[in-house]
């Protein structure tokens, strides 16, 4: 495009809809020649044109102008106009920052759909990084995944141009490493391993340790985690606790599941010796319930041997 010289307040009416890589020079210009009536047109210029792409312009044209009002507040054209207007200098900040959001937030909302056209195999990527915690090499994805090479091409660069990964390699070596990108790391917070399965996880580990488990308190914890809904983390919660162990009852003669358990394994093992130890067996299980669960009809000679 070419500039006038000097800037006038009339060229502003043809620019509403010019590619952002047209508008850098002039913002860059600006800074340093621009008199204070011509920095708060081309400030209104600035926020009509941010306003209309983000109704209807793509994530490449919101980045395109964010690079050029960004250019106007950085290095020495930014120094300049702070000196020259500090006011026009933070409305191009602003500017500049929400243009900026706008088209990382373009970038997630594209995301589903993108991951939805790979066929699953781009999720199974991200899923594969996830539960490595590490890079890969490009060639042992494509071996546990089963892709072909030009599939595996096309999805890794779909997926690298979306920053879900990000691949480079080492100095000296020919292999390529595969990890999450920026993006990628966020989907994986959010839908393949968010924070509130693994404080669900948690719990089912202290569960198995033999622990007791606070229903309320778990249902809580997992809905600050960010469990789908409120009754979600209850529902969770309730059935975690369910599987929790009970506090024994010292009164009752009732045995414990696990002594059931043992008393099981112990008589399966001995079941081709007639001798078995059955004392011992009773002294596990608790007395007359072992002889109650194991005694039948058809062996009246094992009751009486006791």
């Amino acid at each position: 495009m070419n500039l006038p010289s000097p800037l006038s307040l009339s060229m502003f009416s043809t620019l509403d809809d010019v590619p952002g890589a047209e508008i850098a020079p002039l913002v860059e210009r600006a800074t340093t020649e621009a008199d204070s009536e011509i920095l708060t047109g081309l400030t209104d210029l600035l926020l009509d044109r941010a306003l209309r792409l983000l109704r209807e312009g793509s994530r490449q044209e919101i980045l395109d102008e964010a690079l050029a009002v960004s250019q106007g507040i950085s290095g020495e054209a930014g120094r300049a106009l702070r000196e020259r207007s500090l006011e026009t200098y933070g409305a191009w900040a602003a500017l500049s920052d929400l243009l900026g959001e706008a088209a990382r937030r373009s970038d997630r909302a594209a995301v589903p759909s993108l991951l939805r056209s790979t066929q699953g195999h781009g999720l199974a990527i991200l899923e594969l990084l996830a539960g490595e915690g590490r890079a890969l090499p490009r060639a042992e994805i494509r071996r546990r995944l089963s892709l072909g090479e030009a599939h595996l091409s096309h999805l890794l660069r779909d997926l690298a141009e979306a920053d879900l990964i990000v691949r480079y390699r080492l100095q000296g070596s020919r292999e390529v490493l595969v990890d999450l990108g920026r993006v990628g790391k966020e989907e994986v917070a959010r839908a393949v391993l968010p924070p509130w399965l693994e404080r669900l996880v948690e719990s089912l580990a202290t569960i198995s340790a033999g622990s007791p488990l606070d229903a309320e308190a778990l249902a809580q914890d997992l809905h600050e985690a960010g469990a789908p809904s409120r009754l979600a983390a209850d529902r969770l919660a309730e059935a975690v606790a369910r599987l929790a162990p009970a506090a024994p009852d010292l009164g009752s003669s009732r045995s414990e599941p696990d002594n059931v358990l043992k008393f099981t394994q112990k008589l399966a093992n001995q079941k081709e010796d007639g001798a078995f130890h059955f004392q011992e067996m009773l002294d596990l299980q608790g007395g007359q319930r072992a002889r109650s669960l194991f005694e039948t009809e058809d062996e009246p000679a094992l009751a009486a041997s006791s």
